[in-house]
C-alpha cells in the first residue's frame, strides 16, 4: 500500500518517493491514514489514527483529503494553485472559479489550494476551473477568517 500511495503522491504532486519512509500508513474502511507514532500493532489502543491522507474512491482509484494535502503543504511541487485574497473568497463562496492563468505545472485533476503559500485544501481542477474539495468545516472557518478582516 505504500508504495501505492507515494506513486499517487509523487505523479499528482511532485512529493519525493523517500518522504514517506518513516511514516506509517494505515488503511480502515476507506480512508488511508497517516501518522509517525502508532503501527499496525498498537492499533487496539489508538485514540486516533492519525490524519486522514486518502479516501479510496475504487479500488487504486485514490482522493487526496484536504487534511493531507495540508500535511504535506512544502512537500508538494505541482499541480499547486496559489488564490489571492479575492479569489479564495469567491472559490469558498460559489464552489469553483474561473482562472485566467493556470501554472504551467498545473494538469486537470486533483490539485492543492494555497493562500499565501500555504496549502488549505483539496480542488479539481478541469479545463482551468477550480472546484472546491473542502470540507464544509474547513470552508466556514476560512469564511471567517477572510471575513474578520484577514
Amino acid at each position: 500500500m505504500k508504495e501505492k500511495v507515494a506513486d499517487f503522491f509523487l505523479k499528482t504532486f511532485g512529493v519525493r518517493e523517500d518522504f514517506w519512509e518513516d511514516l506509517n500508513l494505515i488503511q480502515r474502511g476507506k480512508i488511508i491514514w497517516v501518522n509517525s507514532f502508532l503501527s499496525v500493532d498498537n492499533l487496539k489502543k489508538a485514540i486516533s489514527l492519525g490524519i486522514p491522507l486518502i479516501r479510496i474512491i475504487k479500488e487504486n482509484i485514490f482522493k487526496p483529503t484536504s487534511w493531507g494535502l495540508i500535511f504535506l503543504d512544502k512537500e508538494i511541487k505541482k499541480n499547486r494553485i496559489e488564490l489571492d485574497k479575492i479569489s479564495l473568497k469567491e472559490f469558498l463562496e460559489r464552489g469553483r472559479i474561473k482562472l485566467n492563468q493556470v501554472e504551467k505545472e498545473c494538469e486537470n485533476g486533483f490539485v492543492a489550494v494555497s493562500f499565501e503559500g500555504r496549502i488549505i485544501g483539496c480542488g479539481v481542477l478541469k479545463n482551468n476551473i477550480l472546484y472546491q474539495k473542502l470540507p464544509k468545516a474547513r470552508r466556514k472557518e476560512l469564511m471567517e477568517i477572510l471575513n474578520k478582516g484577514y
